[in-house]
């Protein structure tokens, strides 16, 4: 049997980059049928090399300055879009600022009047910034244990392409023999090409599904940053109107229960995301053991490692987020208490420790 000309890891990115460019999904069926010749697992091992620099690239860095193999028409509406965006933010902050700076203008001649509510009320939020630096705490020792479990999906994944690798080099031996064995042995391989072909679609609907997920996530992330933004304006007015102090805080509390509820749901969501990945992998060890194919087996295997690298990268972009939310949180809070304790006038024991 003829050998067709191996193909290199630049074929398979260029490849992929021109699927990219004409908004089609990029799988191994469609890269192969676009090059017209190499195997599935050559093309297997540098699609999922092209996946990563893919991510590398635009994950978490915003739109890029250059077309980036996107199309120019999308890159420009992105920015004008954003621009757009930017100037409303910076209008609304602008008001916003203004009516809180009148508010503050007219009220600060009752805070003299007040000054032992105020006392009250400061030390109330020491106890609650003291509560949020406990629940910090808490949630850093979870995305410490998430860090660790992230670890050892990479290392799974390691021994993942170690094994892959292995049964590459005894599909690679199987198909030098298979040159030399009966016809019979071509229609099972037809068979078993159709049954791949079939895990291939199924594997990219999964895909497609998995980056539905992802989007959902983002949303929620983002309705999330929207609501901390909303809870932050209502703790200045609260700070302003002190003698509201109390109520502002009982509802602060309300919200960020509420915030670690969807926390919770994320979390399960997460874990039930597992359990289904769990299922699918016992679902193609399966289909491994009956149809006892290598190449079926080497398939399973990739598309395992893949999903788990992206359960990976998932995870460490959820943890950034989260780190950098609950950072924002903890810097705004000491802001404002600190603007607080300005506002208020000196009692006669911080006069006499300063004196």
């Amino acid at each position: 049997m003829s050998r067709q000309k191996a193909i290199s890891r630049d074929d398979v990115f260029e490849a992929c980059d021109a699927l990219m460019r004409e908004g089609q999904w990029v799988t191994q069926q469609a890269v192969l049928q676009r090059l017209g010749r190499g195997s599935l697992s050559t093309i297997n091992k540098y699609q999922a090399q092209w996946k990563q620099d893919f991510f590398r690239r635009y994950q978490g860095e915003g739109l890029p300055e250059h077309d980036a193999g996107l199309p120019r028409a999308v890159l420009e509406a992105a920015r004008v879009f954003y621009a757009g965006a930017l100037d409303v933010a910076r209008t609304e902050s602008a008001k916003a600022q203004a009516t809180a700076q009148a508010e503050l203008a007219e009220e600060r001649h009752r805070l003299s009047r007040e000054y032992a509510g105020l006392q009250a009320a400061a030390r109330a939020a020491e106890e609650q910034a003291s509560a949020q630096r406990q629940a910090r705490e808490l949630i850093e020792t979870h995305l410490a244990d998430a860090r660790a479990e992230a670890e050892q999906r990479a290392q799974h994944a390691m021994a993942l392409e170690r094994e892959r690798a292995t049964l590459r080099e005894r599909l690679e031996q199987l198909e030098r023999e298979h040159a030399a064995q009966e016809r019979g042995r071509l229609q099972e391989a037809k068979l078993a090409k159709a049954a791949l072909e079939t895990e291939q679609a199924r594997s990219a609907a999964q895909e497609r599904r998995h980056i539905e997920r992802l989007e959902e996530e983002r949303q929620r992330a983002r309705e999330a940053a929207a609501l901390a933004d909303k809870l932050q304006a209502q703790l200045g007015a609260a700070q302003r109107r002190l003698e509201h102090q109390a109520e502002r805080l009982l509802e602060r509390e309300q919200r960020l229960a509420r915030a670690e509820a969807e926390r919770a749901a994320l979390t399960a969501a997460l874990d039930a995301e597992r359990q289904a990945r769990q299922a699918e992998c016992d679902r193609r060890r399966a289909l491994a053991t009956e149809t006892q194919h290598l190449r079926e087996a080497n398939a399973a295997l990739g598309a395992e490692r893949d999903a788990v690298r992206r359960e990976a990268e998932r995870l460490r972009h959820a943890l950034a987020q989260a780190e950098a939310r609950c950072e924002t949180a903890q810097q705004r809070l000491a802001a404002q208490s600190g603007g607080a304790a300005e506002a208020a006038p000196p009692s006669p024991v911080d006069a006499k420790e300063s004196g």
